[in-house]
């Protein structure tokens, strides 16, 4: 084989490589943005969704212990979730990187349509209020989805209407947070000192702040017809106050209750635990 041969066929072989690498490429760009509006595959099914306020050992929220020494009480806690979603992919532990355009205009999916997270199984469009201390699970719905293990989740928690989202639970539900996304009162104990609290929040809302992702899973769904039950978002209510010191509140409301005020400790902390992943589980529920 002489020179000129060799050279021709390495230059062949050159650009078979570089067709082959492009069409990879290709089949990924597609997949991102077809992701963003084709329909996902599999079986079509209908399950029930649930909210439930709990601690990381499953025991009633009420009462727990923190690690920080405080033993905390609860009254009353409300909070309104939605949308959620689940998904057949595991947690992702990067975010999915924004694709450009060749004229350089930066474009991505929808958090909740990143192909990275795999199928959506079921979505909950509607927001609802939960009562975080109820005995039972705040129905959140029945959905259309489909068949298959749900490996993650993504929670929202915007304040209510918020983006014009639609209502789940009745107005009287709504009322109870007074516009706001989350409202807690409770009481406080440390040694001799006895903090009466009133926590009221609003998520920042800056960049993805007000949607937990990555939550672990690990739920096999089927058709309400024929495996009755509901998969259950569960809230860790000692994971949010676990670093929590409340020794650090000082401004209190009109019934003195100290209020978790902007820049201080407690609100910071406890604004990290309600954005954490770890502060969430997802389990079937059999009825």
């Amino acid at each position: 084989m002489n020179v000129s041969t060799i050279h021709k066929t390495r230059s062949t072989r050159w650009q078979t490589r570089i067709l082959a690498s492009a069409a990879i490429v290709g089949v990924f760009v597609a997949q991102s943005f077809l992701s963003c509006d084709v329909e996902t595959a599999g079986e079509a099914i209908r399950f029930n969704t649930a909210v439930q306020g709990t601690t990381q050992l499953g025991q009633p929220p009420a009462t727990f212990d923190t690690s920080r020494g405080w033993r905390v009480t609860l009254s009353s806690a409300h909070a309104v979730f939605g949308p959620i979603y689940f998904y057949s992919g595991s947690p992702m532990v990067r975010s999915q990187p924004l694709i450009p355009f060749v004229s350089g205009v930066a474009m991505a999916c929808p958090t909740h349509a990143q192909f990275d997270y795999g199928a959506i199984l079921g979505e909950v469009l509607s927001q609802y209020v939960v009562n975080l201390l109820a005995s039972e699970p705040t129905a959140t719905g029945e959905v259309q989805g489909e068949a298959g293990t749900c490996q993650s989740a993504e929670l929202h928690l915007h304040p209510p209407g918020d983006q014009q989202l639609p209502a789940g639970s009745p107005q009287t539900e709504f009322d109870k947070l007074g516009g706001y996304s989350i409202t807690i009162l409770g009481t406080a104990t440390k040694d001799a000192t006895t903090v009466p609290f009133h926590a009221v929040l609003d998520i920042p809302d800056q960049g993805t702040m007000r949607i937990v992702q990555n939550i672990t899973a690990d739920v096999e769904l089927a058709d309400a017809a024929d495996q009755p039950g509901r998969i259950v978002v569960q809230i860790l209510l000692d994971a949010w106050f676990d670093q929590v010191d409340f020794s650090s509140l000082s401004e209190t409301d009109v019934n003195g209750n100290y209020l978790f005020s902007a820049d201080t400790q407690a609100q910071t902390a406890l604004l990290q635990a309600i954005r954490n992943r770890y502060s969430y589980r997802v389990e079937w529920r059999a009825p």
